[in-house]
């Protein structure tokens, strides 16, 4: 599943480094919108633990992301989100539930046209603070890049490579993260439509037992129910590396037993981490309503059962959003 310090000197006179220090400011701009310091508990900030030389491939985002804003014909939306999650810590045996709130900007410029051959550039920038577990607090910005084709009426073919770095206030937890997505959609006259998709993502976290490398796949079907109000349901199956978190009783009676390649203790999770490979599960469940040209709420549901040697965890993870387009 999903889930990183240069002198003054250094930065004069280099535009990655320049962006770098936007991009800090903007980070941090989006945790103390949501009341936090920004600090984890080593006292370092969420984006001042990426290596030096990985810095400029993210700090790329923002400039990216302000060049796009200038077509007129760019689609933006803009979105709060509140939701609660049964397993934060991914426990087999001891699940810890939150509640979070959050929000985020988005950006969509299609060039397609009337051809058959299109490309295409989407872009995100959003963040979440949690109600009592405050150290997964983060911010991330997400830039996907894409082309897609239609083989005939009503289905299209869309191949989307992206890039994402995450700030997380547990700085083991920040990451940069690069895949692709494929999928083909189709309608079904006016109202119905469905697709199917492949996804591949490599995560590299600040410590290893966050990164991950995924494969996944999936489908949906939904109908349109009049021109306001929609409603899909889902299933993705992945396969890749995840960290369960384990209680006391649990470290004690797996020691030696070889399972999970890293581990090691979260102060976040007050237990120890483990990576190991798991299979998942997801069902998702979602209504939509625009109720103006503008304006659109949703509600999402989704039940995650995961399934490793460590044992089954199951993830519980209802949603509800409001967003506005322009």
């Amino acid at each position: 599943m999903e889930r990183h310090t240069d002198p003054v000197a250094a930065r004069e006179g280099d535009p990655a480094a320049e962006a770098g220090e936007a991009a800090e400011g903007l980070a941090r701009g989006m945790l103390s919108i949501f009341g936090r310091s920004g600090k984890s508990a080593n006292g370092k900030w969420p984006w001042a633990i990426f290596p030096t030389h990985r810095r400029p491939l993210w700090t790329l985002f923002l400039p990216l992301l302000l060049a796009v804003a200038v077509p007129a014909a760019a689609s933006w939306e803009a979105a709060a989100r509140f939701g609660f999650d049964s397993n934060v810590n991914l426990s087999v045996d001891d699940p810890e539930s939150d509640a979070y709130g959050g929000g985020g900007l988005s950006f969509f410029k299609d060039w397609s046209g009337e051809s058959r051959f299109g490309l295409n550039l989407a872009a995100s920038l959003d963040g979440a603070a949690y109600l009592d577990t405050s150290d997964l607090d983060l911010a991330q910005i997400t830039l996907s890049p894409g082309g897609s084709y239609i083989p005939f009426a009503s289905w299209t073919l869309r191949l989307s490579p992206f890039f994402q770095a995450r700030a997380v206030k547990d700085s083991d937890q920040s990451a940069l993260a690069f895949g692709v997505r494929l999928e083909l959609s189709q309608r079904w006259g006016k109202r119905f439509y469905s697709g199917e998709y492949y996804i591949f993502k490599d995560t590299r976290a600040e410590a290893e037992v966050y990164s991950s490398i995924e494969n996944g796949a999936g489908f949906y079907v939904g109908a349109h129910w009049g021109a306001k109000i929609f409603t899909d349901v889902g299933y993705e199956f992945v396969r890749g590396d995840s960290f369960t978190t384990l209680s006391p009783a649990s470290v004690v009676s797996v020691t030696g037993r070889g399972h999970g390649k890293h581990s090691q203790y979260s102060e976040t999770f007050e237990g120890e981490v483990v990576r190991e490979m798991v299979n998942e599960h997801s069902i998702m469940v979602s209504l939509g309503i625009d109720w103006t040209r503008s304006l659109f709420s949703r509600v999402d549901y989704t039940f995650t059962l995961m399934d490793g040697g460590l044992g089954d965890a199951e993830i519980h993870e209802p949603t509800v959003s409001v967003g506005y387009r322009f």
